[in-house]
């Protein structure tokens, strides 16, 4: 089953839009982000008023892969404290 299109200037648009959707803890797309795909299924010719539609949809991103997570330092700093408190690791070092 496929949501209503919608329109947008760039590519990039369109994901950032979905980006800031998925990523609303009150909107569908947050609850089931795996259940969403954003595909372009054609170009809009701003300046002769025209839809250009595409042979089939071209995949862009799966919703999932939008959500934004935790700082990738912080997260690794997190991982490796785990690990020192597990007896796993020794070398841990803060930085700053």
């Amino acid at each position: 089953m496929y949501l209503q299109p919608f329109f947008m200037r760039s590519v990039a648009e369109a994901v950032r839009a979905c980006k800031t959707l998925v990523n609303e803890p009150r909107h569908n797309f947050n609850a089931h982000p795996s259940d969403y795909t954003l595909v372009q299924i054609g170009d809009w010719d701003e300046a002769r008023g025209l839809l250009r539609p595409e042979t089939s949809a071209i995949h862009l991103c799966c919703l999932v892969e939008l959500i934004e997570t935790l700082d990738f330092d912080l997260e690794k700093k997190q991982n490796e404290l785990i690990r020192r408190m597990n007896g796993e690791a020794d070398d841990f070092h803060e930085t700053s």
